[in-house]
């Protein structure tokens, strides 16, 4: 788990959350407690966003700033499947899912925090797209 006080940072980029991601938020913090935090891209600097377990992307908005951060950073991408550069990225690369809705955003999330095997290699692969 990547960890910032015994917690999975999962930092959220977009102008508005969605009100499927805002559901998405609660179920799974529900479900996961204090394990799980979820921070806006805007509320903290480069060093702690480092320590990201991922990059969800919560509107339709295309943050390539804060996604190219989180790529050389060896961070995964959650991003909408109607987003579809995003979603193209995420294909091509091979550096995280994409979702349709609330269910699927909190899906995608459990697995994404329950699979550290998975979360970095698909951080792995967003580093070796973008650097090749």
């Amino acid at each position: 788990m990547n960890e910032v006080a015994d917690a999975w940072v999962i930092v959220c980029s977009g102008a508005k959350v969605s009100i499927a991601c805002s559901q998405a938020m609660d179920w799974v913090a529900a479900r996961n407690g204090d394990k799980c935090q979820f921070v806006m891209r805007e509320w903290i600097d480069e060093e702690q966003f480092r320590h990201a377990a991922l990059l969800w992307v919560v509107d339709n908005g295309l943050p390539w700033n804060a996604v190219h951060f989180a790529l050389r950073h060896w961070i995964p991408l959650l991003v909408p499947e109607v987003n579809v550069p995003m979603k193209q990225l995420c294909v091509s690369a091979t550096c995280g899912l994409f979702y349709d809705g609330a269910v699927e955003a909190a899906s995608c999330l459990t697995f994404l925090l329950s699979n550290e095997h998975t979360r970095r290699r698909l951080g792995e692969n967003g580093y070796f797209y973008l650097t090749r």
